[in-house]
């Protein structure tokens, strides 16, 4: 592993990067599954019973915040911590398990809609992870690193 300067810049210049992955890589998994076979991505209102059609606005959305949401985790790691790429994937592949928990029980139109919503919540982590991990390789050098 390098040690380079903890150049939070660094990360500045990879969120850009890791939104256009995960947002490239999720409207590919909705495009393939709209268009390619077929299927109308649906959430169905508790209360009312109405279908509401799942957009590309709500796929970048969601896949904004999660990739601000790493950038962020990232940056806190790489400056108190002597392993942040550890530590960050650990983090991740909790996030990852907690966000199948509304996946599971949201509900939706049909069994698929369930599915693509699951592969496309890992798409977004193995996307946003796989970029921003190549910055989290540069450990900090600052004597106030903790050790983790």
């Amino acid at each position: 592993m390098s040690q380079t300067k903890n150049n939070p810049r660094d990360l500045l210049r990879a969120f850009p990067a890791a939104l256009v992955a995960a947002i490239g890589a999720n409207l590919a998994v909705f495009l393939i599954c709209t268009y390619g076979l077929d299927m109308t991505m649906a959430l169905v209102d508790p209360e009312s019973g109405e279908r509401k059609v799942m957009g590309i606005q709500a796929i970048v959305g969601s896949s904004a915040v999660s990739t601000v949401g790493a950038t962020v985790l990232l940056a806190l790691l790489r400056r108190y911590t002597r392993q942040p790429l550890r530590v960050f994937h650990v983090i991740a592949g909790a996030f990852l398990v907690l966000s199948m928990i509304p996946v599971v029980f949201a509900p939706v139109n049909t069994g698929a809609t369930r599915i693509v919503m699951g592969v496309m919540h890992v798409v977004t982590a193995i996307a946003i992870v796989t970029v921003l991990g190549r910055i989290g390789q540069r450990a900090p050098t600052a004597s106030h690193a903790l050790t983790v």
